[in-house]
């Protein structure tokens, strides 16, 4: 008599376990990065500049006016050495404080037309 149950393979599930093991371990790390790297909620934003050090499309190496460096992204809009541009400094309840160039006063960028 002929039996229809496919005979148990271990190998299958042991591939199967280890898929699933190498992709927790790949997920569980980045989900905890993403958890413990919150930096709370937005206290205050100023104005800052930054001096462009280096530039290697589309992040540049910018040198604050405290002497501290930072990289930020700029996009595809050429900068070169020397450039000084605008930046937003955000500060989060955590007491950490990140930059951002400033799009809207950036040279050479229209801003945006009004309805």
């Amino acid at each position: 008599m002929k039996s229809n149950a496919r005979p148990v393979d271990g190998f299958g599930r042991g591939h199967m376990m280890a898929r699933i093991i190498g992709i927790a371990v790949v997920l569980v790390p980045i989900v905890v990065w993403f958890a413990w790297r919150d930096p709370g909620h937005l206290v205050s934003s100023a104005p800052a500049s930054g001096t462009v050090v280096e530039y290697q499309k589309p992040i540049a190496l910018l040198t604050l006016a405290s002497g501290d460096r930072v990289r930020v992204y700029v996009g595809p809009q050429g900068v070169k050495a020397g450039d000084v541009l605008p930046l937003i400094a955000d500060t989060y309840s955590n007491g950490s404080v990140q930059y951002r160039v400033n799009l809207k006063a950036l040279p050479g960028v229209a801003p945006p037309a009004a309805h």
